[in-house]
C-alpha cells in the first residue's frame, strides 16, 4: 500500500547520538533528484605504450559502476594522462561504454602536439555527464579509445609512462558519481 506524507520541513531529533540528523535505514532508498546516489572510486595504475594509429584503439578501462537507480546520470571524473611525442598530431581521446559494447563515442577530447611551433596540450583527464538511462542494476564500465591523425615514427601514446619508475606506486584516478533524476 502506498502512502504520501506532505509537510513543509522535516527535522531531525535536537539532542541524542544522530542529534540533527534525518536517518535512511540500511536498504533504503532516499530519491532526491539532483542528487549523489552513491560513488565508485576506481585507481588506476597500469602502464603500456601504444603503436601509432588514426582508428580508435582501446587504450585504457577507467572503471565500472553499477546503477542504484532507474535513469540516473553518471557524472565520470578522471586524471587518467594520455603521454605523447611532440610529432605535430592532433590527438583525439573518446570515452566509451560498455551500453553498446563500446562502439560509439559519448564524448571526445581533442589534444595538440605541434613540434614545429611549439603549440602543445597534453591530456591530463576529462570530466563528463553521461545521461545513461539505464535500469537499476546496470553495470556500466567506462573506457579510453585513442588515436592519432598520422602515424609518423614514434607518434604512438603512452597511458601511463612508466619510463624510470622503479616502484610504480604512482597512481590515477576515476571517480563515478551516480546522480538522481
Amino acid at each position: 500500500m502506498a502512502s504520501e506524507l506532505q509537510v513543509t520541513t522535516i527535522k531531525g531529533v535536537p539532542t541524542g547520538a544522530n542529534a540533527n540528523q534525518i536517518n535512511i535505514p540500511s536498504g533504503q532508498t532516499l530519491y532526491a533528484p539532483g542528487h549523489v546516489v552513491h560513488a565508485v572510486n576506481a585507481p588506476y595504475s597500469s602502464y603500456g605504450s601504444f603503436s601509432p594509429s588514426t582508428s580508435y584503439v582501446n587504450t585504457a578501462t577507467l572503471g565500472t559502476i553499477t546503477t542504484k537507480l532507474a535513469n540516473s546520470k553518471i557524472m565520470l571524473i578522471t586524471d587518467v594522462p594520455i603521454q605523447t611525442q611532440d610529432v605535430n598530431c592532433i590527438w583525439t581521446v573518446a570515452v566509451r561504454s560498455s551500453i553498446d559494447s563500446y562502439a560509439s563515442n559519448l564524448v571526445k577530447k581533442h589534444f595538440v602536439r605541434y613540434a614545429t611551433n611549439g603549440h602543445e596540450t597534453g591530456f591530463t583527464g576529462l570530466t563528463f555527464m553521461h545521461s545513461a538511462n539505464q535500469p537499476a542494476g546496470t553495470a556500466i564500465t567506462y573506457r579510453y579509445y585513442v588515436k592519432g591523425t598520422n602515424t609518423t615514427s614514434g607518434s604512438g601514446w603512452y597511458c601511463t609512462d612508466a619510463w624510470g619508475v622503479a616502484d610504480a606506486t604512482y597512481q590515477f584516478d576515476t571517480n563515478m558519481l551516480e546522480i538522481a533524476q
